[in-house]
């Protein structure tokens, strides 16, 4: 059988068994690469490529940072700081957390503002029963990945586009030409969330909640906090040194994320690396209490993405998409499927590289059917950056993945809202750059 197809199989038997659940993540995301490396699809050294991933050590080092504050006090702190600006208020503090990181990603790095909020929620759940992680931490990065779309500099896709569309001779967007899209979409998603996907959320994961991950200290800790009434330290049991030492790490990490003077996935290694270093976690209870099977399955699914891009398995899921598209094709229809393609190939391959490949396709194509180029060049650009149903389609949605979220729970809560996204980027981009 042709690799490219072979492949293809191999994925989709991986996706059926990520939705039905019954083995773990990175069993099946490791199984899938060592079959294709028996079939001959790809060799050992590539299907191990994930590995390298900068995400990788992001999650990683995350881990091992976010054990560090639980064990110095310091979330429990900031957790209750951020209680008091909450009111208490679980869903008040959703939406406030989906609106400000929609405001930060719309000129920081989309995954500095999730590590960001993340790290404030650890301390949060710890210190109430109010709240729990599942309910609050997805809304904050679905915030990240509507605000990351608008402006130029909010996210890759937007460059990488931009680039692409001014070497096609096409005049590039300026700054802020996003704004008038993206914040309606915003908006819209906000709204959707406050109103449906909160209550949604808790019927989605409701089951879930009393379980645990496999050595997911993360998971412990949430699920005491909603079981027990929350974990409390007091003020005689919190070691000040630990706390100070740890507060300066965390400082240190902020400026090198925010600054982008190093990596994401470096950054959160080597504020790992001193938390261990200073006594604030010791290794051991590091490695014994990080969650391996997050970081296993991430490093399946790159390589797994790999191996689909070297076989040619992807060329012909994208040969087969652009197929739908043909020259006789309505003005709005044709920018509607454009939109729709790159949404749906984005589930499963990188937002920037679903740029990559299909602005090259489609520009052409519009401009030889007298349709809008920019109006095109906006659809990819959305399309790729605006999927959420899957952890695969983008880097802040894989990191739902390290609080306690499965492939099958973000697929549901997210239909919706992914359906609210589409609707409103296909209303709204027509309106600013008229087919």
């Amino acid at each position: 059988m042709n690799p490219a197809v072979t492949s293809l199989i191999i994925f989709a038997i991986m996706i059926i068994l990520w939705i039905i659940d019954r083995l773990p993540m990175a069993y099946v995301s490791m199984a899938g690469c060592v079959v294709c490396v028996l079939l001959g699809i790809s060799t050992l050294p590539r299907a191990m490529t994930g590995f390298t991933q900068d995400l990788i050590y992001l999650v990683a080092g995350m881990d091992i940072v976010g054990l560090a504050l639980m064990n110095s006090g310091l979330a429990h702190v900031v957790g209750r700081a951020v209680l008091k600006l909450a009111k208490n208020n679980e869903k008040r503090l959703m939406i406030i957390s989906f609106f400000i990181a929609a405001a930060m990603s719309a000129f920081m790095s989309n995954m500095t503002v999730v590590v960001f909020f993340l790290v404030i929620f650890k301390g949060v759940t710890q210190s109430s029963k109010a709240f729990t992680m599942k309910n609050i931490a997805l809304p904050a990065i679905y915030g990240s990945v509507v605000g990351g779309v608008c402006t130029l500099v909010g996210s890759t896709p937007q460059l990488i586009g931009q680039n692409i569309i001014e070497n096609m001779g096409v005049q590039g967007f300026k700054m802020f030409e996003f704004a008038p899209i993206g914040i309606p979409i915003v908006v819209v998603t906000g709204l959707a969330i406050y109103v449906y996907a909160y209550g949604h959320g808790k019927k989605v994961w409701v089951k879930s909640l009393a379980r645990t991950t496999d050595n997911d200290s993360t998971s412990i800790l949430m699920n005491a906090a909603v079981e027990n009434g929350g974990i409390d330290f007091s003020q005689d049991v919190i070691d000040k040194k630990k706390l100070y030492t740890m507060s300066v790490i965390t400082a240190l990490l902020v400026i090198m994320l925010v600054s982008e003077v190093v990596t994401v996935g470096t950054a959160a290694i080597t504020a790992a690396l001193l938390s261990i270093a200073f006594g604030c976690i010791s290794q051991k209870q590091a490695f014994s209490e990080m969650n391996w099977n997050v970081i296993i399955w991430l490093g399946g699914c790159f390589s797994m993405a790999e191996i689909l891009t070297a076989s040619g398995g992807m060329a012909l899921v994208t040969s087969a998409l652009s197929s739908l598209v043909t020259a006789d094709t309505p003005p709005f229809l044709f920018f509607a499927l454009v939109t729709l393609i790159c949404m749906v190939v984005s589930q499963f391959t990188s937002n920037t590289a679903c740029v990559l490949l299909f602005m090259p396709i489609f520009l052409p194509m519009a401009q030889a059917m007298g349709i809008s180029p920019e109006a095109i060049a906006m659809g990819v650009i959305y399309g790729s950056s605006l999927a959420v149903l899957t952890p695969l389609a983008s880097a802040q949605i894989g990191m739902a993945i390290t609080v306690g979220f499965n492939f099958k729970e973000i697929v549901r809560y997210g239909i919706l809202l992914h359906i609210v996204m589409y609707l409103a980027a296909i209303i709204m981009i027509p309106l600013r750059f008229p087919l």
